[in-house]
């Protein structure tokens, strides 16, 4: 899947949404609010699962605690490109892809 074709069967791809009885669009976004770039916003909302009380906390050792908690989102759901979307321009050789924040949650390699 794209990661602009269908965000929705991603987030169901995802090991959080198959574990969860409650995960949907609305257990992250807010509908009523403009939040797109708040990603220490959006992460808090992670928090409400993953956390040391949960035993399900990230545990990368060579980053700082605050860090993870407020910056999951960039490692579990990266920018990614689009193959649907994609700028030609005269001047470059090279095809220029959109960056879409991914919905399928997962550890991905660095």
């Amino acid at each position: 899947l794209d990661v602009h074709g269908n965000q929705y069967a991603l987030l169901t791809a995802s090991k959080c949404f198959k574990q969860s009885m409650v995960l949907n669009c609305s257990s992250c976004h807010n509908v009523h609010q403009k939040e797109s770039n708040s990603l220490e916003v959006f992460a808090q909302r992670c928090m409400n699962c993953h956390n040391d009380d949960s035993h399900n906390f990230c545990i990368v050792k060579n980053i700082d605690k605050q860090t993870l908690i407020n910056k999951c989102i960039d490692c579990h759901m990266p920018l990614q490109k689009s193959n649907q979307i994609i700028f030609k321009t005269g001047n470059e050789k090279k095809p220029l892809y959109e960056l879409i924040r991914t919905h399928l949650i997962r550890v991905y390699k660095q």
